[in-house]
């Protein structure tokens, strides 16, 4: 994403599972200050309170408004000890949030929780196969989600990936 003062913000994921100096599970980030020649060394992304993003290795989003805001949309958890697995699990609960411009850290008060695995949900649920645009007639947020089990078909039994569109006022 690029920034008002010509900056570019890269929100990168990392499988923990493959490489250790990449435990912890939260999302990295990077920063080129020449329109995106040369980055900066990955660290962990932060909010802007300091504590870290928890968040396993899944595909986020960093998407502007039209009313001038950056947001970014992923998954997160308030921990997410390092317990050795492969580091791409949990895929829930689903959040939006504000990207501070001066600091380009997660506003950690900002966060809005789009969805959340419910007690009826397996703990395999992924909330992270997503699409998003902005409605241009009412400036809302759509985004289109396949709120899937994480159960496989193929490998037998019967699975859920139902489809979701959400409209969300920024």
């Amino acid at each position: 994403a690029e920034m008002p003062d010509g900056r570019l913000l890269m929100v990168l994921r990392a499988n923990q599972g493959t490489s250790p100096e990449f435990r912890g599970r939260h999302k990295w980030y990077s920063i080129s200050d020449d329109g995106g020649m040369r980055w900066s060394a990955p660290e962990p992304w932060m909010y802007t309170d300091g504590s870290r993003v928890c968040s396993a290795s899944n595909i986020s989003r960093l998407f502007r408004h039209s009313n001038g805001t950056l947001y970014w949309l992923g998954n997160v958890s308030p921990t997410l000890p390092d317990d050795g697995g492969d580091g791409n699990s949990p895929r829930h609960p689903l959040v939006v949030g504000r990207v501070d411009p001066e600091s380009l850290l997660l506003d950690k008060e900002s966060l809005f929780t789009i969805d959340k695995r419910e007690d009826a949900d397996l703990e395999s649920l992924q909330l992270s196969n997503f699409t998003l645009y902005e409605d241009r007639h009412t400036g809302e947020f759509v985004l289109r989600l396949v709120r899937w089990d994480g159960r496989c078909a193929w490998l037998g039994g019967e699975t859920d990936a139902s489809a979701y569109r959400y409209r969300i006022q920024p």
